[in-house]
């Protein structure tokens, strides 16, 4: 459960555009979310508010996690187009080094090999972070959020 207190209404707001959430209260918001497990995940939100500010609070809170959501996964596309390039040159590079005898073939097995562990790398160590995170922004974009006074 993540507890937040609102003394006013306009903490809630980043202050430059007033449709989005605050960065401080999403930064904090998500890494509460971090450490707990997220079939847990919900939102205490503390303070006198009517109904409609309330609903306002709450789609606010649902609109940001959602679009940060759509953000990685766009990303999360475009990055894997980068890293299927970045194997594909590596495996030419590789492909080059066998037929070329000299100091240049050393260096494009190098270069290969550094461009498809960078690959391999990427895929056994970010993935896994990535994918928490990524999951963490859907489950708070679909958490309970309740009110107190």
């Amino acid at each position: 459960m993540i507890n937040i207190e609102l003394n006013n209404y306009e903490d809630a707001f980043n202050k430059f555009n007033k449709e989005e959430l605050s960065e401080e209260l999403a930064n904090y918001i998500f890494e509460i979310a971090k450490q707990i497990s997220l079939d847990e995940i919900s939102i205490t939100i503390k303070g006198e508010f009517d109904e409609e500010k309330q609903s306002e609070l709450e789609s606010l809170i649902r609109r940001y996690y959602r679009k940060k959501t759509v953000l990685f996964n766009r990303n999360d596309k475009y990055d894997g187009i980068f890293k299927m390039t970045f194997a594909l040159i590596g495996i030419i590079l590789i492909n080059v080094s066998i037929h070329v005898h000299d100091l240049l073939g050393e260096l494009f097995l190098i270069a290969g090999s550094v461009a498809i562990w960078e690959v391999v790398g990427d895929f056994l160590f970010e993935i896994m972070k990535r994918k928490r995170e990524k999951n963490i922004y859907t489950r708070l974009s679909r958490c309970n959020i309740s009110f107190e006074d």
